[in-house]
Parts: structure tokens; C-alpha cells; sequence
């Protein structure tokens, strides 16, 4: 095995070389029993082999004459380059044979170089590792597979190879790949030997995925135990160092555990040695804070200065090294795992007699790593014998297990802790809970003596808010009072005078009747008769302003009824025009009135939506007389009242062209005892009422303003 293992350790290795010598041209190698190590024969050094740049499917056939090619050896190797695109191709030839002793062996074919190759034997084609990219398939590395040949000793063959590689920009920056190493690339393996190595395989991939799948659920543990105490700084360190530490079995498993490649992209492969000097030095930095900030507490700013060394100047130097290609690929690894360890150590021999509890697994965990390690060591030195695979495996596995032990310690010691807290307040609160019983007797006492003020302050409330509404009424009852003096004058002059004009006419319907004119006294009672429909039809319309403003004084009877809403309107705008007049004479104002015959009676409560009517006609005569003061000349006072169909709607809109109403005030005018008028002039629960009668008629009140333009109130009913 050991010859396998160092074609596992170097990277994209044993590519094929330029040619020196012509001695070898024609030489034929022969394979001894005596070459076989532990199942294994190399298939001929590098200058056994030789090689032609190039491509072309004629180089394989047996009969093809090679003796221009290149003879490979080591002092020909360095000169073997990719080009500028990071891309090789060329072919190889070997001839060989076996010699006497191969007879009862199963030979099978085994390449160790990352390259695509094409393997043809004596011009025929027996298998192809990877693809290297022929036709319109893409390329594909090598998938390290064993091929079986069917070979016997003593006969010469012929090998040929079309060898192709492909290498990214990062994979040449960072892996520093050569097409070729200083051995050869192809081996003949023998049939046990190759049963081992895929029972090995298998075993080695088993082994790494159940560890790095076991790191990567800790891993994961670990985030979400930090998730829910993000104030921990050791649980984040803990999270971090495991999530670095999780990188080294998943890095075996690609580089040494002999999975297949072609999954990965070419140009990305290259990154990987990046990711291990990143994941280790990270790893190295983190270590000495875990163990600070869990067995001290805190961190130590020397601490921090040795992890920040690691990160921002050991870790960038080997990726420097590594880039410009220099020696001593090991040397800068090497001191950062030094530092790291020596500064752990240092932590662990301090602090081991003082640690307690949760802190003992770390230092125990720690601990039984390094014995693990030394007794490892001491083993390889006196040449011992143990499978290293699962020991190492135990080792890494080892300070992962004891953190996690750790973390369940100290969650329980922190539960622990809080549950004495608890107990301690929850024995406060019971002598809090004594002493606030006795105050509570108190505070019910209180609360209830209050509660009794309260009540009786809640019924003077209702009682005023009760003497508040009345008053509004009162008050459009009282700008009503000189309208309906107004309105009731004219009919009881027509009844005064039709009166006496009838008082006379009797007389002279006597004194005719006296004289024997039965004509003429027909024709004056005639006229007696027209004088008293007269009296009768001024009385009527007396007795209904009379009917109309002890209805408006009563309470509503919450009926709705079938009700003309245009003689509604025109009856409150003249009443309210009236009573502002009998209050000032010299008040005059254009009447406006546009009313939609279409409309109908309405199914409305008439005694309420007259309220809501009147006080929109009040309030508008009241802001065009208060802009006629403030403009005298110039200004016509004028108020309007509109109503109108709008399918399933009826509108009433009262508008006016006085000063409107300022933005500052719009949103609040509807609210209960605002006011913009002076103070004894209004209660404020004018257009508050008025808003409340309309929504309970399932309409809208809504109002549109421009300052010193006018304002416009809008009634919307249902139909």
C-alpha cells in the first residue's frame, strides 16, 4: 500500500515528460516478479516512455514509427509545462513485457494521475480514464478505476496513451500542478490486491462519512444552542471551531479517500488547498480562544494577538508561498499548529487544578487527545503495527465529544443556577404577596369609595350631556320662534282683514235684502262665502306652522315615513331665512333652491332630517352674514339648496359662498361640542346630532370646503 499512498498525496502527479535520451528508443521493458511490492508493479519510470505533443488517432496503432518521439527522463521532466490557458495533451508509448512467474496472476491496470487518458494495447482500445474531451463530450478528470488485461508473459506489448489535462486559473495559482512527477503514472495491480483496495476504499469512505457527518450535526447543535444564548461568547467560539474543525475529515474524503472526481469542476479543484489553509489555520486560531473563554472566562488579549498572528500572517503567507510556488510547503502549517498547540497546552496545565464542573470535560477532552496522539507517535517509531485510519478517526472525534459534554454541563449548571434564582424570587414574592394582600384590603376600600364618586359623577354627566341635547334643540327651536312669527303674521292678517271686509259685506247684504234686491244680496254673499274659504285656507295654513314647530320641539318618534323632501327643504330654508331676519332687519341674502321633481317622497324620520336641514341652512346663513360684516360693500350673500336622484340615492346639498371652513379645523367639526362660534352662541352638537341622525339613516353627511370661497354640505339617503 505504501506506493498507492504516495500516489494519493501528490497532486495532479506523474504527467508525462519531455524527452532526453534516444538510448531507450528501442528498448523493451521487462517486468520481474522481483518488482512486485505488495501487489503492486510499476508500468516503467518516466524515461521508459515516449511522448509526442500533440493529438492524433493514428499515434496508437502498433505499426506507427515512433522513433522521432521524445524519450522522457528525470532531467527532462521541469521542461514538461501546461500552456498559457492552463491545458496539456499529448501521447505516450512504452513497450513491455513479463517476464517467467506471472502466469497465475490476474493483472489489472490502475493510473494514478488525476489526467484524462485514453489507453489503446497493441493499437486496440481497452479503456478510457475520465474523458479528455473527445467529440462533443465534455472533459472529464480520471476516475481511478481498475481495468482488467488480459496479458501473458513473455509477450511483447505495445502501450499507447492519449493523455490530456485540463487546469483552471485558481488550480494553477493556488496547486501549482505539474504535468508530470518523477515516476511513472500507470501500474499493474494484482487480483487480491485489488479486492483489498476497494474493500479499503469502501471501509476509508464509511469511516470519514460517519465522521464528518457526526461533526456536521454538532456543528449544527452547537449554532442552535448559540442561537438561543447569543450572549455566550463561548458557545459562538465553540460553533466557529467546530465548523472549521468539520473541514478536516470532509478534505480526506476528497483527497485521500479515492472518491470519484468528475464531479468537480476543473477550474474550482484547484481551490481546494486554499480552503485547507483557510479551514486549518482558522481551526488553529480558534482552539486557544475556546479553551480561554471556557476555562478562564474571558479572553487574554496575548491570546487574541497569537490567533490574530495565525489569521492575518501565518494564513496568508502560505497562500503566498503557495501562489508564487516557493519550497517548504509544510514549514508555515507546521509553526501555526505549534503556536496554537503550545499557547492550548499552556491554558490546560494553568488552569487544570482550578477547573470544576462543565470545565473538566474540556481539559479532560484535551488531555486524552494529546495522550492519544503521543501514544500514536511512539507507535510508528518503535514500528508497531495498528490500523491508523480508525485511530485517527478516535482522535479527531476525541475534544469534539468532550465539548459537547462541556455544553450539556454548563447548560445544566445554568439551569441550575436559574432554578435558585427562581427559588429566591419566588420566595420575595410570596413575602411581597402578604403584604400586598393586606395593602389590596386597602386599595378595595379605596377602589370602591372611588368607584361610588365615579358613578355619581357618571350620572351628572348623563344628566348634563342629557340638559346639553335639549339645549341644541332649544336652540333651533329658538332660530325657528321669529321665522314662524313671520310665517304665522300673514295668514292671521288675511283672516283679520277678510274678516272685517265680511263684516261689512253682511251689512250691506242686510241692507239689500231690506230693500228687496234678492240679486244683489246673492252676489255680495257670493263674495262673503270667498272671503271665509279664505279665512279658512290662512287658518289651515297658520294651524300647520303651529302643527310644524310643536313637532319640531317634541321628540322624535323614530318612525320612518314616507315624506316630500323637496317641500322639507323649502320649507325649513324660508323659516330659517325668516327667523335670521326678525333677529336683523337689514339682513338680506340671495335664496337659491334647484329641487329634482324625480325624487319623490323618501321613507325618512321627516322630524329628524328637518333637524339635520335646518341646522345646515342655520349655519349657512350664519356664515354669509358674518362675511357680509367682515365685507360690506362687494359681497353678495348667497345660499343654496339643491336636491337630486342618483340612482338608488338622493342628495340634499346646502352650500353657501361664505369665508369655508380653514383645514386646520375640517377633520374636527363633527366632533361632539366643537365650535367655531363664540362662546354662548352655539353648543357644538349641531353638525355632531345632524351626523349621527344621517348614519342612523344608513346615509352619509359629508362636506366639501374652500377657504373664503364657501363650504358644501352634502346629505346622501337611500333612495
Amino acid at each position: 500500500m505504501p506506493m498507492l499512498q504516495k500516489g494519493r498525496i501528490l497532486k495532479f502527479l506523474f504527467l508525462f515528460l519531455v524527452a532526453l535520451s534516444g538510448s531507450a528508443q528501442d528498448s523493451v521493458l521487462v517486468i520481474k516478479a522481483s518488482q512486485v511490492e505488495d501487489g503492486w508493479a510499476r508500468l516503467g519510470e518516466v524515461k521508459d516512455w515516449k511522448f509526442k505533443k500533440g493529438n492524433n488517432p493514428g499515434w496508437a496503432a502498433l505499426e506507427w514509427d515512433d522513433s522521432s518521439w521524445t524519450a522522457l527522463d528525470s532531467a527532462g521532466i521541469e521542461s514538461l509545462d501546461y500552456d498559457e490557458d492552463g491545458n496539456f495533451e499529448g501521447w505516450f508509448r512504452l513497450r513491455f513485457k513479463f517476464e517467467e512467474g506471472f502466469s497465475d496472476q490476474p493483472f489489472f491496470l490502475y493510473s494514478s494521475n488525476y489526467a484524462a487518458q485514453e489507453i489503446y494495447l497493441n493499437g486496440k482500445h481497452v479503456h478510457t480514464f475520465g474523458n479528455p474531451g473527445i467529440g462533443e463530450e465534455p472533459y472529464k478528470r480520471n476516475d481511478f478505476q481498475f481495468v482488467y488485461l488480459s496479458l501473458r508473459e513473455g509477450r511483447e506489448y505495445n502501450m499507447a496513451i492519449h493523455f490530456a489535462d485540463r487546469v483552471g486559473f485558481i488550480g494553477r495559482v493556488f496547486d501549482n500542478p505539474k504535468v508530470m512527477g518523477q515516476r511513472g503514472f500507470l501500474w499493474f495491480v494484482t487480483g487480491p490486491r485489488v479486492h483489498a483496495i476497494q474493500q479499503e476504499r469502501a471501509e476509508d469512505k464509511t469511516l470519514y462519512v460517519f465522521i464528518f457527518s457526526f461533526l456536521l450535526g454538532l456543528t449544527i447543535l452547537f449554532w442552535l444552542i448559540w442561537i438561543q444564548n447569543r450572549r455566550e461568547q463561548h458557545l459562538f467560539l465553540i460553533a466557529i471551531f467546530m465548523t472549521l474543525l468539520s473541514w478536516v475529515p470532509l478534505n480526506i474524503l476528497i483527497f485521500n479517500a479515492n472518491f470519484e472526481y468528475s464531479f468537480i469542476n476543473t477550474n474550482w479543484l484547484g481551490i481546494l488547498p486554499l480552503l485547507q489553509v483557510i479551514m486549518g489555520g482558522g481551526s488553529a486560531a480558534a482552539l486557544p480562544l475556546v479553551l480561554a473563554s471556557t476555562l478562564k472566562g474571558n479572553i487574554p488579549k496575548w491570546v487574541k494577538r497569537v490567533s490574530q498572528t495565525i489569521i492575518f500572517v501565518l494564513a496568508p503567507l502560505e497562500i503566498i508561498r503557495a501562489a508564487l510556488g516557493l519550497p517548504h510547503e509544510q514549514v508555515i502549517p507546521l509553526v501555526a499548529i505549534l503556536l496554537s498547540c503550545l499557547v492550548s497546552f499552556y491554558m490546560l496545565f494553568k488552569f487544570w487544578k482550578k477547573a470544576s464542573g462543565a470545565r473538566r470535560a474540556v481539559i479532560i477532552g484535551l488531555g486524552l487527545f494529546a495522550f492519544s496522539y503521543i501514544i500514536l507517535m511512539i507507535i510508528m517509531i518503535l514500528g508497531g503495527t495498528v490500523n491508523f485510519k480508525y485511530l485517527n478517526g478516535a482522535q479527531i472525534l476525541i475534544f469534539p465529544i468532550f465539548l459537547l459534554i462541556y455544553v450539556a454541563l454548563w447548560l445544566k449548571e445554568t439551569l441550575l443556577k436559574e432554578r435558585e434564582k427562581a427559588e429566591e424570587v419566588i420566595k420575595v414574592t410570596r413575602e411581597k404577596e402578604k403584604l400586598l394582600k393586606d395593602q389590596n384590603i386597602q386599595l378595595e376600600r379605596e377602589v370602591a369609595k372611588r368607584t361610588e364618586e365615579l358613578n355619581n359623577s357618571l350620572q351628572n354627566l348623563k344628566a348634563t350631556q342629557t340638559q346639553l341635547i335639549q339645549s341644541e334643540k332649544m336652540a333651533s327651536l329658538g332660530e325657528l320662534t321669529a321665522g314662524i312669527a313671520h310665517e304665522i303674521q300673514n295668514p292671521l292678517n288675511f283672516v283679520n282683514n277678510f274678516s272685517e271686509v265680511s263684516n261689512e259685506l253682511i251689512d250691506e247684504m242686510n241692507e239689500e235684502i231690506a230693500k228687496g234686491d234678492l240679486e244683489e244680496a246673492k252676489a255680495i254673499a257670493d263674495d262673503i262665502k270667498q272671503n271665509l274659504e279664505k279665512i279658512h285656507h290662512h287658518g289651515k295654513r297658520a294651524d300647520g306652522i303651529v302643527k310644524g314647530m310643536l313637532q319640531h320641539s317634541r321628540s322624535s318618534s323614530g318612525v320612518k315615513e314616507p315624506a316630500d323632501i323637496n317641500a322639507l327643504a323649502d320649507e325649513y330654508l324660508r323659516l330659517a331665512y325668516h327667523g335670521l331676519r326678525a333677529k336683523d332687519k337689514g339682513f338680506n341674502a340671495t335664496l337659491e333652491t334647484h329641487f329634482d321633481e324625480s325624487i319623490g317622497k323618501v321613507n325618512v324620520v321627516a322630524q329628524d332630517i328637518g333637524r339635520v336641514i335646518l341646522n345646515l341652512i342655520t349655519n349657512a346663513f350664519y356664515v354669509v352674514r358674518e362675511k357680509k360684516e367682515q365685507h360690506p360693500d362687494g359681497y353678495e350673500p348667497t345660499v343654496a339648496v339643491t336636491t337630486r336622484k342618483e340612482g338608488n340615492k338622493v342628495l340634499i346639498v346646502v352650500k353657501d359662498n361664505g369665508n369655508g371652513i380653514p383645514d386646520a379645523v375640517k377633520e374636527k367639526i363633527f366632533q361632539p361640542f366643537f365650535t367655531t362660534k363664540p362662546t354662548g352662541q352655539g353648543t357644538g352638537l349641531g353638525l355632531s346630532l345632524s351626523y349621527d341622525i344621517v348614519k342612523a339613516h344608513r346615509g352619509e353627511l359629508n362636506v366639501k370646503t374652500v377657504e373664503n370661497e364657501g363650504t358644501e354640505f352634502t346629505i346622501t339617503l337611500p333612495a
